[in-house]
């Protein structure tokens, strides 16, 4: 009769081997990265923000006077073109 192995049956000494043997890592290197320079957002200065600021005020005035009758976008849209008008 021929003998049949089993796939459960391990060589003791390999498994051992196995088990022992330690993993060398190489030490990390901090990360160095160059500093670049902070790109800003398209058209987002101070500038912008305060104009951001008045046409929302100017808006909601607006709105106020005409009795919040109409949509916000009609509003703002009138105090940009408020904003945006040669003095």
């Amino acid at each position: 009769m021929a003998t049949v192995k089993t796939k459960t049956e391990k060589p003791v000494a390999a498994a051992k081997e196995a088990t022992s043997a330690k993993k060398t890592v190489a030490a990390k290197k901090p990360a160095t990265k160059a500093a670049s320079p902070r790109k800003k957002a398209a058209g987002v200065t101070a500038n912008n923000q305060v104009s951001y600021e008045a046409i929302q005020h100017a808006a909601y005035l607006i709105a106020e006077k005409d009795g919040f009758v109409k949509d916000a976008i009609s509003y703002w849209l009138e105090a940009e073109a408020q904003a945006k008008a040669p003095q």
